[in-house]
């Protein structure tokens, strides 16, 4: 019994450190209209990359422990940089996934 019990929770604990974060992309503010998600892997180094688009509004649905979203004002990732922490709304144009609180 102590083996199974063991193993769950390793079995458990490498669901829980392999887990994405999940970001909900909206047409219309307040989280509204249209959505798409998209689900993304914590990066290995910190740096997550740069997703151009463009959109209304933001919602993080599911986040790693240490790692956070991040809404851009410009389309490479490098301009009017807001954490999406809720809702946040704006004229989003590009996000990244990256370490950070």
């Amino acid at each position: 019994m102590k083996t199974i019990s063991v193993l769950s929770v390793l079995a458990t604990t490498a669901t829980l450190t392999s887990a994405n974060g999940v970001i909900d992309l909206f047409s219309q503010g307040s989280c509204s209209g249209s959505s798409v998600s998209g689900s993304y892997t914590p990066p290995a180094n910190c740096d997550g990359g740069c997703v151009a688009g463009s959109w209304a509004s933001a919602e993080q649905a599911a986040a790693d422990s240490g790692f956070i979203f991040t809404v851009y004002t410009d389309s490479s990732c490098s301009s009017g940089a807001t954490a999406v922490r809720g809702c946040v709304t704006g004229s989003w144009h590009s996000f990244s996934y990256d370490c950070g609180s």
